[in-house]
């Protein structure tokens, strides 16, 4: 009877804990341990009365549908008093734990099954409850990253402006904000503590300190954003004795190019310094035609496109205090030529002539931009009128040359010879010193960018000639495919000038001119041609001839 009975409360125990709730379960828990620990402490205790209390106790806190479940249970399990003892029961519970104390079986089994579910309960809603924390975060923030973006928040703001500011003086800090189409980026301004002397707009972010606030003394500002991302910033500066002079030393070169060559350079380097010691800081007027960097109060400033800049060293304490230099960055030339016009020639001039230099500048990196020549010139001399070897003239002669304007002149790239009549009149008076019967001139063109390019050009004074004409007319008759040799002799002492056809019908004749002073013409097609025949030493004899091609 007594082993029937201890089972009755131990599956009573074990049901209760299953199936009542959390606090329920504790609370079952709690007192079932109180009463199997007077069961098994008082010997004398009577298990009818324990049971009898037990079943009061239940009935009080349980419904009687709680009953009912509890009978069903119970009538379920069929124990014969034969097969089972209180020794036996109690062996078998105990078998199933163990503990680190040494207790009494019955109250072994009791104190952990009742633990064991408690803790179990207790387990499973803390897994839950970490489980559904670690979701709720993680929604959250993607919540918060979402809102964010949709109403464009600020993520990140940055405090610019000076790292010195002079007792005495003024100075505006600009907080930049990211994205840079955040919807609100309005900022409020403030310090991290109170300052004696300092105060800063809260709107506007303009500092003022005192005069009498302490050189050394560091300050340190906060800028927060006015949306809700609650996004702030901030920046330390320093008090420092004002600036009164700044020094800024004259620059190597003050043009610089965006290609190096020749002289020119791609960067020059600046220097400056502040007597207050303050480390100098520098700007440019031009952002896009220069890149500037700085380190120890010098300078570098790159070339990027051309133009005027304007580079500004100055005292960043709000002093006021700054120096300037004008730099130019230029296209350099890559190359230089001298051209003249079709129909002369670039070595040969008449008494009397004039000849066109034209410079052309190569526009490798791209449109030069300066294309201003410099010219210059000097007078050689060459013992008779057919030589080519030039002669040396003394130092003395080339002066009065050039100071009386003997024999040529040059202005801007235009050469212009005397005329017959003053060239005998001036190489006489140079005969005794320098022995020459004819002369020269070598034009030379420069560029005035700083790449240095030059080229010179060598043209020599020969007679005018007076005409020039054929010794068979100037009507001509020939077959389609015939080829016809038409000398025309050139009076004057050089005979072999060359001459320049114009013929602008080579459909019906072909016209050529060769070294020798001979015209060669060829018929082509059925038909009549004009054709001009002029001289390419500056002389400007022409000569024209009628074609006509049967």
């Amino acid at each position: 009877m007594l082993g029937k009975r201890y089972v009755k409360i131990y599956i009573a125990v074990v049901m209760a804990a299953v199936l009542l709730s959390e606090t329920r379960v504790a609370q079952a828990a709690e007192e079932t341990y109180l009463l199997d620990e007077v069961a098994f402490e008082e010997s004398d205790f009577e298990i009818e009365d324990y049971i009898e209390e037990c079943d009061e106790e239940a009935s009080t806190e349980e419904s009687d549908d709680w009953q009912d479940d509890q009978y069903e249970i119970t009538e379920d399990i069929t124990v014969e008093e034969d097969e089972i003892s209180e020794n036996e029961v109690t062996e078998e519970v105990a078998a199933e734990v163990s503990t680190e104390d040494e207790v009494a079986p019955e109250e072994e089994a009791s104190e952990i099954v009742i633990e064991d579910a408690t803790e179990e309960s207790s387990d499973e809603a803390t897994t839950e409850a970490s489980d559904d924390g670690i979701l709720d975060m993680e929604e959250d923030q993607t919540t918060v990253a979402k809102a964010a973006k949709d109403n464009k928040l600020v993520t990140s703001i940055e405090i610019k402006g000076q790292d010195y500011i002079a007792a005495g003086a003024k100075a505006t800090f600009k907080a930049v904000v990211t994205p840079s189409k955040a919807k609100n980026k309005k900022v409020t301004w403030d310090f991290d503590k109170e300052y004696q002397g300092v105060s800063i707009g809260k709107s506007s972010g303009k500092v003022k300190v005192a005069k009498d606030v302490k050189p050394g003394t560091k300050i340190t500002i906060m800028a927060k954003v006015l949306d809700q991302s609650g996004v702030s910033a901030t920046k330390t500066f320093t008090i420092k004795e004002k600036a009164k002079s700044i020094t800024l030393e004259t620059p190597e070169t003050t043009t610089i190019a965006t290609k190096k060559i020749g002289n020119l350079k791609t960067e020059v380097t600046l220097k400056a310094s502040i007597d207050n010691g303050e480390e100098v800081a520098w700007k440019v007027s031009a952002p896009k035609k220069v890149s500037i960097t700085s380190k120890d109060n010098k300078a570098t400033v790159t070339a990027i496109a051309p133009g005027k800049v304007t580079v500004t060293a100055y005292a960043n304490d709000g002093s006021g205090i700054k120096a300037k230099v004008k730099l130019n960055v230029v296209i350099p030339a890559s190359s230089l030529e001298l051209t003249v016009p079709e129909d002369r020639l670039d070595n040969l001039l008449c008494s009397g002539g004039k000849l066109k230099f034209k410079p052309v500048l190569g526009n490798e990196y791209g449109e030069p931009s300066i294309k201003k020549i410099n010219w210059d010139y000097e007078i050689v001399g060459y013992t008779d009128r057919k030589s080519t070897k030039e002669k040396e003239i003394p130092i003395d002669s080339r002066r009065k040359i050039k100071k009386k304007k003997y024999f040529f002149t040059l202005k801007n790239g235009k050469v212009t010879a005397v005329d017959q009549a003053k060239f005998k009149e001036q190489g006489i008076d140079l005969w005794d010193t320098c022995k020459c019967n004819n002369y020269g001139i070598k034009v030379t063109a420069t560029t005035t960018d700083g790449t240095n390019l030059s080229v010179t050009k060598l043209i020599k004074r020969v007679d005018r000639n007076t005409y020039i004409r054929t010794y068979v007319g100037t009507e001509f008759e020939l077959s389609t495919g015939e080829v016809n040799l038409l000398p025309i002799r050139i009076y004057g002492e050089h005979d072999l000038n060359k001459l320049y056809v114009v013929n602008k019908r080579e459909d019906i004749a072909l016209v050529m001119a060769d070294d020798a002073n001979y015209l060669k013409i060829k018929g082509r097609s059925k038909g009549k041609v004009r054709v001009l025949i002029k001289t390419m030493d500056g002389s400007n004899l022409k000569l024209y001839i009628n074609i006509n091609v049967k």
